[in-house]
């Protein structure tokens, strides 16, 4: 009897130790995908940060030599919208970037976008230019710093347009008499504010320096289309290996947490959504967060 109890004893002490070390698996496991979720996180805000300055900066190359081009060769471009109209420079923020027309996130990525509407740079009336303010080159991360006197210069196929800045206000993001007509030439510039919010818009306005273009010399801009097709290829080509190179790294992390548990099946699925989510982001990223964040 003595001996049967201690087998009785033996068996239950090794039941225990099995759930015990299937509770300790599951718990591991369990804390392994929430580590690699908030690893998922932590890695879409430093692309969102950082990584999205790149892709802007390498489509402003392309920008500025397709305008500078244009302008020596006398080929110019349309209004449409997406394509480049000039260049903006604010000296006292060290910005010179090319701006494009139409202010939709997909026309913000690229940099600077010219509200629809609006008149041109030059024209008599209000010329209204929105920016991101953190993300995708933060064209406008220190639009706050500009004061009264300030200078904006904006560069067209018609011509260099120096602004003087007139003053600065907040408003709230459905407030869009800033971007009404005006009698005179002026600047309208937004974004986002605070920074890293989009509760409120930062507006800043300026007055022209000098005389209005012609009107004839605002035609001259508007004889054939600026966007190629090889040029958008050549862009959804280029985000799509960027977008691989984060999609490579959570592989990495999903198979270091996984595979010593041989879940191979899980960490081909974490692989796959991997690559999905970053391909998402950052075709349709920008459409996730608010106007000119």
């Amino acid at each position: 009897m003595g001996n049967e109890s201690m087998s009785d004893i033996d068996i239950t002490a090794r039941d225990l130790g099995v759930v015990r070390r299937r509770r300790s698996d599951t718990v591991a496991l369990i804390s392994s995908y929430l580590l690699y979720l908030a690893t998922v996180v932590v890695l879409f805000i430093v692309f969102m940060l950082w990584g999205t300055n790149l892709l802007t900066s390498i489509t402003q190359h392309s920008l500025l030599t397709t305008f500078q081009h244009q302008v020596s060769t006398g080929f110019y471009g349309t209004t449409a919208d997406g394509s480049v109209i000039g260049s903006i420079s604010i000296p006292k923020i060290g910005l010179n970037m090319a701006f494009v027309q139409g202010t939709s996130e997909s026309d913000l990525i690229e940099g600077p976008g010219h509200y629809l509407g609006t008149a041109l740079p030059g024209q008599s009336g209000n010329v209204a230019i929105a920016g991101h303010r953190t993300t995708y080159g933060a064209p406008f991360y220190n639009l706050d710093m500009l004061s009264l006197g300030d200078k904006v210069v904006l560069t067209t196929h018609t011509g260099q347009f120096t602004y003087v800045v007139t003053g600065s206000t907040v408003v709230s993001p459905s407030n869009t008499t800033v971007l009404s007509p005006t009698p005179n030439p002026t600047l309208t510039l937004t974004t986002c504010n605070p920074r890293f919010s989009a509760s409120t818009r930062l507006v800043v306005t300026a007055k022209l320096s000098g005389s209005i273009v012609s009107k004839s010399e605002v035609l001259i801009a508007k004889r054939t289309t600026v966007a190629t097709s090889s040029s958008v290829s050549g862009k959804s080509v280029t985000g799509a290996l960027l977008a691989l190179i984060p999609a490579v790294l959570l592989s990495i992390v999903g198979i270091a947490f996984l595979t010593k548990r041989r879940r191979y099946f899980v960490v081909v699925t974490l692989m796959a959504i991997s690559y999905l989510l970053w391909l998402v982001a950052f075709f349709f990223g920008g459409r996730f967060l608010p106007g000119s964040f």
